[in-house]
C-alpha cells in the first residue's frame, strides 16, 4: 500500500508542477508587458529597414500619400547601420512596461518601422504619448505592449538628423 501511495503522491506532484509550468507559460503569452519578440531583434540585426515619421492625424490629412496602419507618413529613411537599429529596438525593448503613462488614451503615433526580413514583413507602430506599441508580422497583429517614452528622444534624434519632420501633439 505504501508503494501505491508514494506513486500517487509523485504523480500528483509532477502533474502539479506541469500545470504550474504550463500556467506560467500561458501567463507570459497573455500578459502584454513583455519584452519585444526575438524575431524583431533578429530582423533589425540582419536587415536594413525603413523608419517612418508619421502624422498622428486620423483620418489622414493627405489620404493620397503613403499610409502606414491608417496614419500618413511624413517621410522615411532607410536604416542601414545595424548598430543604430539595435539601439532603437533595445531602447524600445527596455521601455516596455516601465514608468507607464496612466490613463492616457490619445493614440497619436508618430513613429513607424517596416522591416523586410527573410520573406516576412515586420511593422512596428508606437505612440510615445500614451504608450501603445503594436507589432505586425505579415499583416497580422502579433504583439501589443505599453511602453514609456524613454526611447522617444532616440527616435526623434534620428529623424531630426535626417531632416525628417516630427509632428507635434495638438496640445
Amino acid at each position: 500500500m505504501a508503494n501505491k501511495s508514494t506513486t500517487s503522491i509523485i504523480v500528483a506532484l509532477l502533474s502539479g508542477c506541469l500545470l504550474i509550468w504550463f500556467g506560467l507559460k500561458q501567463f507570459k503569452v497573455w500578459f502584454p508587458n513583455r519584452n519585444i519578440p526575438n524575431f524583431v531583434h533578429d530582423a533589425v540585426r540582419n536587415s536594413e529597414f525603413e523608419f517612418l515619421s508619421l502624422s498622428p492625424v486620423h483620418p489622414p490629412a493627405n489620404p493620397d500619400g503613403e499610409i502606414f496602419h491608417g496614419f500618413e507618413s511624413l517621410g522615411s529613411i532607410k536604416i542601414k547601420n545595424h548598430n543604430i537599429g539595435e539601439l532603437m529596438i533595445d531602447s524600445l525593448d527596455k521601455s516596455v512596461g516601465k514608468n507607464l503613462i496612466e490613463n492616457a488614451r490619445c493614440y497619436w503615433p508618430r513613429h513607424g518601422i517596416r522591416i523586410d526580413h527573410h520573406g516576412d514583413q515586420i511593422e512596428l507602430i508606437v505612440c510615445f504619448e500614451c504608450g501603445p506599441l503594436t507589432i505586425y508580422r505579415n499583416g497580422q497583429k502579433v504583439y501589443n505592449a505599453k511602453v514609456s517614452n524613454a526611447a522617444k528622444s532616440i527616435f526623434d534624434q534620428i529623424l531630426q538628423k535626417e531632416g525628417l519632420p516630427i509632428d507635434t501633439p495638438p496640445w
